[in-house]
C-alpha cells in the first residue's frame, strides 16, 4: 500500500529527479529503499521570501514493513485509495419535454454535460455568443467602445471565467473536483493541473477548453441556442410547467438555472415570477495593478525570475480588506455588460508573462435587514455609473495612484495602466461607499509591509471592481437542490448565490445533474 510524504521541499535549481533523495532522507531510508515514486501536489512556500518548491508524494518503500513504520512515527501516512466515480442514478419521475439548462458558464456546462453524457440530451440556452463569435464581439467592443449587451467579457460561451486568469484552485473538499480538473485536461487543458495546488489554465487556453465542452454536448446529442436569453417562466401550483427563451416557448418541467452573476434583468424576470430571492453580502472594492517585476521581487526575493517559479500571487488580508484573485502578467478589463457602466477585473494568459500583475482589493457589502432582495444589484450599478461619469463618459476607467489615495490627493497618473481603454485620474473615493474607501485606505500600508511596494508610487488603483461575488442567492431546498417554492427550477452557481470560481461552480452544477438524473428518467431513445 503506497504512504504520502508531505512538505518535501526543493530549491528552485534542484530537478524534481532530486526528490527521491530528499524523501529517503526524510525517512531516513536509502534512495534505493524507495521504488515508486509519484507526484501529488505541488505548490511554491515563498515564506520569508526564499521560495521553494514544496511538495507532496506517494511513495512506495521496497519492505512493507517499512512503510508501516514510517506511518507509525509519523513520517508518512497512508494512502487512501481514489474514490471512484460514483454512477450516476437514475429516476423514475417522466420528463415533460427535455431538460433544460440556462447559462453556459461553469455551473451550465458542467451540469449539461454531465447530463448529455447519461443521454438525457439537454437543451441549452445561453444569451450570449459561442466562444469565436464572443471573441469578436469584446474586440469590436476594445476598438469602438460599442458595447454588445449580452456577448462582452461577462456573457457569452463559458461565463465571465472565460475572460479570466481561469483559475481553478478551490477550498472545496468534493470529489467531483478531480471530475472538473480532469475534464478540462480531457479538453486541452495541461496536465500539470493535476498536481498544481494552485492551477490555472489562462484565458487562451480556456476559449479552446470552453468550445470543446459545447461541442461534446451536442456531440451526445445535446443542444445549444446561442444568443438566446431566458426570459419568462411558468409556474402552475409552484410547478414549473414552461419557459420562455428568446422568442419560443417551451414546455419543460426541469430547468437548470444557471444564468451567472451578471443578469440584472434575470434577476428581475425572477422575481416577477416570484421566486424566493434574497438579497446576500457581497464583495466590490477597487482593482490594485503593479509591475509584475515588483511582486515577483517583493514575494520571492533574490529568486524572482526563476523559471520555475514564474510569475507571483499573492493574497493578503487585515481582516477587513482582502487582496486576492490575482491575474499574475495579466491585464485589467472592463467587465461590463450596461451600457453606462465602469467595472473592472483581470485576466490573464496560461504563460502570466504580461508586464503587469493585477489583483482585487475588496471588502463585504452586508445588505440592511430586511434589505429587498435586488438591493444589491442597484447599489452595483450605482458606483458603475458614478464611475462611467468620472472616466468621461466613454468605458475609460477612473484610476488614482496608490499614494494619492491614501493622502487624499489626485493628480496626473505616474505610469500607464494595461486596461485597454485607457484610464483618467480620479478621486477613486468617488466610486466607493465611503466605510469601504476608507478601510481601504486603511488596508494599503500594512499590505506593503507584506511585499514592498505594494501601495508604492508604481501601485495604480482602478476601479470600481464590484462584481467579486452575486449580491442575490435563489433560495433552494438543500437536500433536493430545487428553489424552495418552484418545483423543478434548480438553481445553480455563482448567479444563485451558492458558488464562487469556476471550480466551484461546475462542482455545483454537477451536484444538481445528479439531483436531476436521481429524479427523472432519461428520455426515451
Amino acid at each position: 500500500m503506497p504512504i504520502r510524504v508531505h512538505n518535501v521541499l526543493l530549491e528552485p535549481d534542484e530537478p524534481e529527479s532530486g526528490l527521491r533523495s530528499s524523501v529517503a532522507a526524510r525517512l531516513g531510508l536509502s534512495p534505493s529503499d524507495v521504488t515508486f515514486l509519484r507526484v501529488i501536489r505541488r505548490s511554491v512556500d515563498s515564506r520569508g521570501r526564499r521560495p521553494r518548491l514544496c511538495y507532496s508524494v506517494s511513495v512506495q518503500l521496497s519492505a512493507p514493513q517499512a512503510e508501516a513504520d514510517c506511518v507509525a512515527s509519523g513520517k508518512a501516512e497512508t494512502e487512501a485509495p481514489a474514490p471512484a466515480d460514483a454512477a450516476l442514478p437514475m429516476g423514475t419521475e417522466e420528463l415533460r419535454g427535455r431538460v433544460t439548462v440556462a447559462g453556459c458558464g461553469p455551473a451550465g456546462l458542467f451540469a449539461a454535460l454531465r447530463l448529455a453524457r447519461a443521454g438525457y440530451r439537454p437543451l441549452v440556452f445561453e444569451r450570449g455568443a459561442s466562444v469565436n463569435e464572443r471573441h469578436d464581439d469584446v474586440l469590436r467592443f476594445l476598438s469602438s467602445r460599442d458595447l454588445h449587451p449580452d456577448s462582452n467579457f461577462l456573457f457569452g460561451a463559458g461565463g465571465a471565467g472565460t475572460y479570466s486568469d481561469g483559475k481553478l484552485y478551490t477550498r472545496a473538499h468534493d470529489p467531483r473536483v478531480r471530475c472538473v480538473i480532469e475534464t478540462f485536461i480531457e479538453g486541452g487543458a495541461p496536465e500539470d493541473l493535476r498536481i498544481d495546488a494552485r492551477p490555472h489554465v489562462g484565458t487562451d487556453r480556456l476559449h479552446a477548453v470552453v468550445a470543446w465542452i459545447c461541442r461534446e454536448i451536442e456531440r451526445l446529442g445535446g443542444a445549444i441556442r446561442w444568443r438566446t436569453r431566458l426570459t419568462g417562466l411558468e409556474i402552475s401550483d409552484h410547478r414549473l410547467a414552461a419557459l420562455r427563451a428568446g422568442d419560443e416557448r417551451i414546455e419543460t418541467n426541469c430547468l437548470i438555472l444557471a444564468t451567472g452573476a451578471n443578469g440584472a434583468d434575470t434577476f428581475a424576470m425572477l422575481r416577477n415570477a416570484e421566486v424566493a430571492l434574497e438579497a446576500k453580502p457581497f464583495q466590490m472594492g477597487l482593482r490594485i495593478e503593479h509591475p509584475r517585476e515588483l511582486i515577483d521581487r517583493g514575494v520571492f526575493g533574490a529568486s524572482a525570475g526563476h523559471p520555475r517559479l514564474g510569475a507571483a500571487d499573492y493574497v493578503l488580508s487585515d481582516g477587513t480588506i482582502t487582496a486576492f484573485c490575482v491575474c499574475p502578467g495579466g491585464t485589467l478589463v472592463p467587465a461590463v455588460s450596461e451600457a453606462g457602466c465602469v467595472c473592472t477585473n483581470g485576466m490573464s494568459g496560461s504563460a502570466r508573462d504580461g508586464e503587469y500583475t493585477s489583483g482585487a482589493l475588496v471588502g463585504t457589502v452586508t445588505p440592511a435587514d430586511n434589505a429587498d432582495a435586488l438591493s444589491g444589484l442597484e447599489f452595483q450599478r450605482r458606483w458603475e455609473r458614478a464611475a462611467f461619469r468620472l472616466g468621461g463618459g466613454d468605458y475609460t476607467a477612473p484610476a488614482q495612484g496608490a499614494p494619492e489615495f491614501i493622502t487624499g490627493r489626485t493628480g496626473p497618473l505616474r505610469r500607464e495602466s494595461s486596461y485597454p481603454l485607457g484610464v483618467r485620474p480620479a478621486a477613486l473615493k468617488d466610486v466607493l461607499p465611503p466605510a469601504l474607501a476608507v478601510a481601504i485606505r486603511v488596508a494599503l500600508p500594512k499590505f506593503e509591509r507584506r511585499i514592498p511596494g505594494f501601495s508604492g508610487p508604481a501601485a495604480l488603483l482602478a476601479g470600481p471592481e464590484t462584481r467579486a461575488s452575486c449580491p442575490v442567492r435563489i433560495l433552494r431546498d438543500p437536500a433536493r437542490r430545487v428553489s424552495r417554492n418552484v418545483d423543478g427550477l434548480y438553481p445553480v452557481g455563482e448567479g444563485a448565490g451558492y458558488a464562487g470560481g469556476i471550480t466551484s461552480s461546475a462542482v455545483d452544477g454537477l451536484r444538481s445533474a445528479e439531483a436531476v438524473a436521481g429524479r427523472f428518467r432519461p428520455p426515451p431513445g
